[in-house]
């Protein structure tokens, strides 16, 4: 009897000699012997007999001539059908004679998409398509199933859809292949669009204004800067991303409240240190009612706006010493009739230190 290898050995003989009907009858044949509704002996047979009519000089071949019964010969076609679908469901469709080389071999079973979808995994094109799987290699974590990949690769686009992100605005394969690539899980993905990418889009303009300046965002790249902020700058982690984002507000607010410019590096230890958007409130309100007390700082303390803002929301020690000595000093000179302007109000005298 016939083996397997004998049989492809022949397949790919006889394909070599004839054209059309022929060629469409061995492929039924060969994909029959494959499924298994024929057996080897009479694969063999067939191809013999096509073998036979092909050295007589009919390379075309009379189907009618054979002398197998074809009723349990699967259509070639099919298995052609298969394997380009599944091909271009993944994007694949270059590879269909790598794909219909394997599958002449009995190599392949069409039925299996993730088998032979796989079984092209050192061709240079599946490797372009599914590029995260060298990146999770690299880190050790186990290579995706073709269907995985496509499927984290849906479910983060419905992710971003639900969250509002405008259509499209990750269909880039790269930045899917981050996300894949890095082990995000759509859980943590719905987690960051949830708690940073909607405080940026609902927060005032002057907060987007400082993720500009503080960490070179364009207005194109604020949207997807949330979820991955490596696609913005390399040495930012996306564990930071809540960080940032809070640091963004409380830059923003400093400006607007108390007029303070303070930095990224300032604005990131706010964030880390947990105090909430009331107290900074508190305190920047305090900052923009010290009046004289806050020009005396920088001019006489040698204050930064920076260790101003620090003082009233005491995270820098020093320069809140420094600043209580400045007031000290000058509620002393005040009663002695000196330092700061005086105004009545009401009944009583205000001076302009305000308060920190």
């Amino acid at each position: 009897m016939a083996t397997p290898e004998e049989i492809s050995n022949l397949y790919s003989q006889v394909g070599a000699r004839i054209t059309g009907a022929g060629q469409t009858y061995i492929d039924g044949v060969y994909s029959g012997f494959q499924a298994g509704t024929i057996t080897a002996q009479q694969a063999a047979d067939a191809l013999n007999n096509v073998m036979r009519q092909a050295n007589s000089g009919y390379t075309g071949v009379e189907v009618s001539s054979m002398d197998l019964d074809t009723s349990g010969v699967p259509d070639a076609g099919s298995a052609r059908d298969i394997l380009r679908s599944g091909l271009a469901s993944y994007g694949l469709d270059g590879l269909y004679d790598a794909i219909w080389t394997k599958y002449t071999r009995g190599e392949v079973d069409p039925g299996n998409s993730d088998a032979f979808i796989y079984s092209l995994k050192e061709e240079p094109a599946y490797k372009q398509r599914f590029a995260a799987n060298e990146i999770r290699k690299a880190k050790g974590l186990p290579e995706l199933l073709p269907s995985t990949y496509l499927a984290m690769e849906r479910e983060y686009k419905n992710v971003m859809s639900y969250n509002g992100l405008p259509q499209g605005f990750y269909s880039d394969s790269d930045q899917l292949n981050k996300l894949i690539g890095g082990d995000v899980s759509v859980n943590e993905l719905n987690n960051r669009l949830r708690d940073a990418y909607r405080v940026v889009k609902d927060a005032p303009v002057d907060v987007t204004e400082k993720l500009r300046t503080m960490y070179g965002l364009s207005d194109g790249d604020i949207l997807a800067y949330f979820i991955d902020p490596e696609k913005a700058r390399p040495m930012m982690t996306s564990g930071e991303y809540k960080i940032q984002a809070q640091a963004a507000l409380t830059a923003a607010q400093a400006q607007r409240q108390a007029g303070l410019n303070v930095g990224r590096e300032f604005s990131e230890n706010v964030a880390r240190r947990g105090i909430t958007q009331a107290q900074q409130t508190t305190a920047f309100e305090g900052v923009a009612n010290m009046r004289e007390l806050r020009r005396a700082a920088s001019t006489e303390a040698g204050l930064t706006e920076e260790q101003i803002a620090g003082a009233a929301l005491n995270t820098d020690a020093e320069a809140k010493r420094k600043l209580d000595e400045l007031k000290r000093r000058k509620v002393a000179g005040l009663a002695g009739g000196g330092g700061f302007t005086q105004r009545q109000v009401g009944g009583a005298i205000q001076s302009g230190l305000g308060s920190v």
